[in-house]
């Protein structure tokens, strides 16, 4: 079974979190909509795009992961 998780980590390490896990990769979205707001949807510097779950900033960095649970 796939499941997804929201991988965010601090450029300090001082804030890291995981999310999830999720059922959907549209779930895992959905979260990090909650968290960070909606400026992530059009954000698109250092190569950062919402649509395949990775976002990039000077201070964190946001994945979606897939994963296998058996």
């Amino acid at each position: 079974m796939k499941t997804y998780i929201v991988n965010i980590e601090t450029r300090k390490n001082d804030r890291d979190d995981v999310l999830g896990p999720f059922s959907s990769f549209k779930k895992a979205q959905q979260a990090i909509l909650e968290r960070k707001g909606d400026w992530v949807l059009n954000y698109d510097e250092y190569d950062s795009d919402f649509s395949k779950g990775k976002i990039y900033t000077e201070e964190e960095s946001i994945e979606i992961l897939e994963r296998e649970l058996e």
